[in-house]
């Protein structure tokens, strides 16, 4: 993997698993079952490594449903530049 990754990029917007699964910055996605009283799946997307979900604060993201894990990667997975950056303004901001 390329470590210089662009401090700022638009990371393209996914809406199916075939998409997803295709995604340069998406290293797995996998359901597994997770509630086991309803027998539903839990939903799982690893990023790869230079990649963050801001909600999540961490390279995974976790939702019970296969839409719920496509929109928090949609909206919140960023570099961990852009991620810093952001922190650090809001630090900024709420300090003075």
């Amino acid at each position: 993997m390329d470590i210089l990754i662009k401090q700022f990029e638009k990371i393209k917007k996914v809406y199916t698993l075939k998409e997803a699964k295709a995604h340069p910055i998406i290293d797995d996605i996998f359901f597994e079952v997770g509630n086991m009283e309803y027998g539903k799946k839990d939903w799982w997307i690893y990023l790869k490594e230079g990649y963050i979900c801001s909600g999540m604060e961490c390279g995974t993201i976790h939702e019970q449903n296969l839409g719920d894990v496509l929109r928090r990667f949609n909206n919140e997975a960023m570099t961990v530049a852009e991620y810093d950056k952001r922190n650090a303004e809001w630090e900024l901001q709420n300090n003075n």
